[in-house]
């Protein structure tokens, strides 16, 4: 009696788990799913480490003073433009975070520009419409007739004030593309496929003579592109005339998916007889979507 008063309560222990715990039983699967959703955000840029560029006869803060002769001032004293330096560093940066492997984000290019502007807090108020110019405290012939001219206001003119784009030296976690015109963050990509790294292949452009790669100093002018033409690095058209120049472009079908950048180095050249002061422009970036 007491073997099958035993047998008995193992049999009821083992039809219980079976009705509490069927899975087990049964072996049934479960299945996990997530949504990861096309991110449509229009591309943006970052400027490093600050928006506030003084530029001077060496480059690193040297004085300058006034003269009879012209002369030229440069932003940075050092070809390697993220380097903390006396001159400072200037490196601009587009991110993108549309997918383009993924053809309901829509179209993935971007263009990004610099252009010099007349802002009314660099232009001091004088309403002289001159672009690079000393206008902090109107000076004595100044004339407040809303005219840029040469013979009444104190201003640099445009198609003087250079500009160069470079990645000889990138910032930490970014490499240079085959080209060596663009740094790209370690984790970009490039086009349509999305397992494509950038530093393997040309992905994006940087405007026909704009780059200086490998150079030693940025304190001479022959460093910068000072020729004639659109492709020319010339911020301006005319003494007073402002351009709109292209610095980073990628195109459908090579799009940038992360981030990416270049560094950016300026010079002038001061007329003879310069007025002294201090003369202030208004740079803008604009990076545009397509």
């Amino acid at each position: 009696m007491k073997k099958e008063t035993l047998i008995a309560g193992f049999g009821t222990l083992a039809l219980l788990t079976n009705i509490l715990l069927p899975g087990l039983a049964f072996g049934q699967a479960q299945t996990a799913t997530t949504d990861i959703v096309c991110d449509t955000t229009d591309p943006a840029f970052a400027l490093m480490p600050s928006t506030t560029i003084t530029m001077s006869s060496n480059g690193a803060g040297g004085t300058v003073y006034a003269q009879l002769a012209a002369q030229n001032v440069f932003s940075h004293s050092a070809a390697a433009l993220t380097a903390t330096t006396a001159g400072g560093e200037d490196f601009v940066s587009v991110v993108d975070v549309r997918d383009p492997s993924n053809v309901t984000c829509g179209n993935n290019g971007l263009t990004l520009t610099l252009e010099v502007t007349g802002d009314a807090t660099v232009d001091g108020g004088d309403g002289d419409n001159c672009y690079f110019e000393d206008a902090v405290v109107v000076s004595g012939d100044d004339d407040l007739d809303g005219i840029c001219d040469a013979g009444e206001d104190n201003y640099i003119p445009l198609d003087q004030f250079y500009y160069v784009t470079n990645s000889d030296t990138c910032p930490t976690g970014e490499t240079e593309n085959v080209a060596g015109t663009i740094c790209f963050d370690n984790s970009a990509l490039c086009g349509q496929g999305v397992d494509t790294p950038p530093s393997g292949q040309t992905c994006g452009s940087v405007a026909t003579g704009n780059t200086y790669s490998n150079g030693t100093a940025f304190t001479t002018l022959t460093t910068f592109t000072t020729g004639a033409g659109a492709a020319t690095g010339t911020l301006g058209s005319a003494d007073n005339t402002a351009a709109v120049r292209t610095i980073l472009s990628f195109a459908d079908g090579s799009e940038l998916y992360g981030t990416a950048g270049l560094g950016l180095a300026y010079a002038a050249t001061l007329q003879a007889n310069q007025a002294s002061g201090t003369y202030t422009g208004a740079l803008i970036f604009t990076v545009t979507a397509s």
